[in-house]
């Protein structure tokens, strides 16, 4: 969804979005893909019918969406002079949302006797324009609601016309996390000729009721507070993006004493549709063939390792010889945001017609693969690559043909070091078509492939292979007749390829025929799983499955993932599916605007990430510059913080359907740091350093803890100090004696007593550095922690890096470093201990390095940097200590909390300094 948000609610948060779309055209069917069903259920038929049914339908999940559906009334509760409209109740934020003729309308669900006085707040969409010359929003034509969705349809032209192209659509959600209310605009506003250029757009919100709105927090929130000043409802996260991935500057605002709110978008300079969203993902670069040809398909099959990305385009014509293929290769350099992309090398294995190159395609490391299905009537062919340099390539090529004719080897194909498996769906096994098999194939240390295992199964149309992943000894395997194969593969020439079936995984709550294991993805002990034909949110609306193997040494589901939005026919989880560590990303190419456009096919993905063990998602991606039929989502590839996505008929330059790769950055950063240390006297107090990358300012709390340490030996009476380079600028003592109480409070982070010390303030950016600096008032000694959160994640700046310096001790007084990575994506990180080269009396000769988790697993440790397994790594990064007695880790964090411990070696004493850099 291109949208504007913000959280809106009690307690948890109500999402308030703002989505801008382009007009949709009409969509292009093609052959040999999933179609469209002419069933639907929708709204309490569906929900009535996953109640009832016995046959593998999840009634917990029935009941669920029952929760948050809206309802039709014949007036709003205990005001009959309203007229009819729709109830919906959001239970975990305790409210009550009434969707009447023309706005929403909140009140709280508890009791009057529980609170101090009852409240009822309206909100109106206003008005729109830019600067002060703002304009009434057209009028409402129509009403539309679907289960727990409602829109408003609002047009200035005649409601009778059988045109349909309203200007603006107002629509609410109700789910789980809240309320979420959204607009699409369809184009840039008009603007009078008198309003300057550079003057911002302005949408305009009206607040009636007895709630007033408040900014606060330097307009980066903005709260609903009732006549006594107690807060009720609040705004924030408020983020704004053009189409083409370009950040732009945002605000809100409070104006007519708290009866009006306005959202702020600095959009002089750009390309429509804006998106504007707590969540972001922001393209880097749209990737397209240097001769970009009709119906390619460039983009039906990517993936993508690091600085690598493969593109297939199976569809890529020769001459007069059709749907030979192409494969693709891109580099990128630079630094992001100045990172690009290039063309390294282009893979048109020959010009026989009917080949099929890059229906598939896979990457590990340097070694690329890519499948040829229908080479020699489809018998099908594999070709492997190894990039040597910059253009150069070496290779060789694995043919199905002495295997199983017609079998499509090629189909899938996946790659993970020296072991390549592939798979061919279309085997006749003994008479029975269609039904499948996969092969396990080597890389040899002399560059050629050979296959060393087979599996197969003798039920037609089971079609197993049709996906295949693998990572490290594990792959699996769909079949899109209802299951996916886990095998264990050792492709090392010593272990003879063994290969044994590990586990077979079933949807639980699934049905026979919703094509579960027609995708397929792997990451450490997570595997997803898709089932587009899965009818939980609407015929063939999709869903995908999540699996973690246990200590039992069983794969055990986790969770069913489906999408917010998704509506019939979306096939939400088919053709690819991808998943780095705690990150998910789900294709789903037919997805819809709405459902008055059932063919609309442009497409979308979903970012999904896991806290625990309870996976959520974050964020809706669609292509800036989509139209109808791209099927954007078509090929999905993840890397770190970096996603690929293919969109097999995007226009790409000046040619219609040719295809485009999407390649965008998910945002992760240090949500905050924190370190702990006996602080003494003198110089051998607490001092944290940090680093605030990017653009724009960015507002932090600081905070000096000591009483409430649950520790023995912890400082009385912390006072606190901040520094940007060499000169203080800010200091307390005692957090609520600042002038700032009132913005600590707001943060939510304010220390629990009242001796101990907090800042908030805005920071400039550009990798300024500051230096926090914990003492005991009066001389004390004892425990303390230096803490930094990162109080907003709406602008474009990060907490870069962290670094710590104090007397490491013995026993339990050494140097605690803590830090958390929050966001959608991993975040690679380098931590270093230093000692010998730290420039001060007294310096640690020998400092060793511990990684934690947040459950106290330990998961890497160092003393000497330079006697590292990961010594290259490290030399990588750029910043490898500068003495060979120090340490250092480089990892790529999932997102979670980590603590980083330095001790000296042999119990040595002595100053030390501790440091987290960020490498993405």
């Amino acid at each position: 969804m291109k949208t504007i948000g913000l959280f809106f609610g009690l307690g948890a948060a109500l999402l308030l979005t703002l989505a801008f779309r382009l007009p949709v055209a009409p969509s292009r069917q093609t052959e040999g893909e999933l179609k469209k069903p002419a069933l639907s259920l929708s709204g309490e038929p569906a929900r009535t019918y996953l109640a009832q049914t016995a046959d593998g339908q999840s009634l917990s999940q029935a009941l669920t969406a029952a929760r948050f559906g809206l309802e039709w009334q014949e007036h709003a509760p205990a005001d009959s002079k309203t007229g009819p409209g729709y109830l919906g109740m959001s239970h975990e934020q305790n409210l009550r949302a009434w969707f009447g003729q023309d706005g929403l309308t909140v009140q709280p669900t508890v009791s009057e006797d529980k609170r101090d006085g009852g409240w009822t707040t309206t909100l109106h969409l206003k008005a729109w324009g830019y600067g002060n010359d703002l304009a009434d929003v057209p009028p409402i034509i129509s009403r539309k609601m679907k289960e727990n969705r409602i829109e408003y349809e609002r047009a200035s032209f005649n409601p009778q016309s059988e045109i349909r192209d309203p200007k603006l659509v107002e629509w609410y959600e109700n789910r789980a996390e809240g309320i979420e209310q959204g607009f699409t605009i369809t184009e840039r506003p008009w603007r009078n000729g008198g309003v300057t250029p550079n003057e911002p757009l302005r949408v305009l919100l009206s607040v009636s009721g007895n709630l007033r709105a408040r900014a606060i927090d330097d307009g980066n929130k903005i709260e609903l507070a009732d006549d006594k000043g107690k807060g009720a409802l609040s705004y924030s996260k408020l983020v704004a993006q053009d189409a083409d991935g370009r950040k732009l500057a945002a605000r809100m605002e409070v104006s007519g004493e708290g009866k009006e709110i306005g959202l702020v978008v600095e959009d002089a300079d750009a390309r429509y549709p804006i998106v504007i969203d707590p969540f972001i993902a922001s393209l880097e670069q749209k990737l397209r063939s240097d001769v970009p040809q009709l119906d390619a398909r460039f983009g039906f099959a990517v993936a993508i390792d690091g600085n690598l990305a493969v593109v297939g385009a199976w569809r890529e014509d020769v001459g007069s010889n059709p749907d030979v293929g192409a494969v693709y290769v891109f580099v990128r350099t630079g630094a992001y945001p100045n990172s690009s992309w290039a063309l390294d090398k282009r893979f048109g294995p020959s010009s026989v017609g009917g080949q099929q190159c890059g229906w598939s395609v896979a990457i590990s490391g340097n070694r690329i693969v890519f499948g040829c299905p229908g080479e020699n009537g489809d018998n099908g062919t594999v070709t492997y690559f190894q990039r040597n340099g910059p253009g150069s390539y070496s290779g060789a090529s694995v043919t199905g043909g002495g295997f199983d004719k017609g079998g499509r080897f090629g189909t899938s194909v996946a790659i993970s070091g020296n072991a390549v498996v592939v798979g061919a769906p279309a085997t006749n096994i003994k008479g029975a078509p269609n039904a499948g098999s996969v092969f396990f194939c080597r890389v040899n240390a002399n560059g050629t492939v050979e296959v060393t295992n087979q599996d197969f199964t003798e039920a037609a149309n089971i079609q197993l292979g049709a996906s295949v992943a693998i990572e490290g000894g594990v792959a699996i395997v769909g079949a899109p007749a209802g299951y996916a194969q886990i095998y264990l593969y050792d492709p090392n020439p010593n272990g003879n390829g063994i290969l044994t079936v590990s586990d077979t995984l079933h949807a639980t709550g699934g049905n026979s025929g919703d094509q579960f294991g027609q995708s397929v993805a792997i990451s450490g002990n997570t595997v997803v799983v898709g089932a587009p034909l899965n009818s939980e949110k609407g015929n063939s609306a999709g869903a995908a499955y999540v699996f973690v193997h246990g200590t039992n040494g069983l794969w055990n589901q986790q969770q069913e993932l489906t999408g917010a939005d998704s509506i019939a026919g979306d096939f939400f989880g088919a053709s690819h599916i991808a998943i780095a560590g705690d990150t998910i990303v789900v294709g789903s190419y037919a997805w819809d605007p709405s459902a008055n456009l059932p063919n609309d096919d442009r497409g979308a993905a979903y970012v999904f990430t896991r806290n625990g063990t309870v996976w959520t998602q974050q964020s809706q991606i669609l292509a800036g510059d989509g139209n109808s039929g791209d099927n954007f989502g078509v090929g999905l590839g993840i890397s770190g913080d970096t996603v690929i996505i293919g969109s097999r008929h995007a226009t790409a330059g000046n040619t219609t359907g040719a295809g485009a790769a999407y390649v965008y950055r998910l945002p992760h950063r240090l949500g905050n740091i924190a370190t702990r240390l006996r602080v003494e006297t003198g110089d051998n107090t607490l001092i944290g350093g940090f680093i605030v990358s990017g653009t724009q300012n960015k507002r932090v709390i600081v905070r000096a803890i000591g009483p409430s340490l649950n520790l023995p030996d912890k400082l009385a009476n912390p006072s606190l100090e901040l520094y940007q380079g060499n000169n203080r600028i800010a200091l307390n003592d005692n957090w609520v004696d600042s002038a700032d109480k009132q913005a600590i409070i707001n943060s939510g982070v304010a220390p629990t007593n009242d001796l101990e010390s907090a800042i908030i303030i805005s920071l400039p950016a550009n990798n300024a550095q500051y230096t926090a600096i914990v003492r005991g008032a009066d001389g004390g000694t004892g425990t303390a922690v230096v803490q930094v959160y990162d109080l907003d994640n709406s602008v474009d700046s990060k907490l870069a890096n962290i670094s710590t310096r104090g007397l490491v001790q013995t026993g339990d007084n050494v140097l605690f470093a803590g830090t958390i990575v929050v966001g959608e994506a991993p975040q690679k990180v380098i931590v270093r201990a230093l000692g010998p080269s730290v420039p001060v009396v007294g310096r640690m000769s020998d400092p060793t390095l511990e990684l934690y988790d947040v459950n106290g697993v330990s998961l890497e440790s160092n003393d000497n940097w330079v006697d590292s397994p990961n010594k290259q790594a490290i030399l990588d990064s750029g910043v490898p200590p500068t003495h060979d007695l120090e340490s250092a880790i480089v990892r790529t964090l999932p997102l979670g909390t980590y603590t980083a411990i330095v001790r000296g070696f042999g119990g040595s004493t002595g100053i030390a300094v501790v440091e987290v850099y960020v490498l993405n």
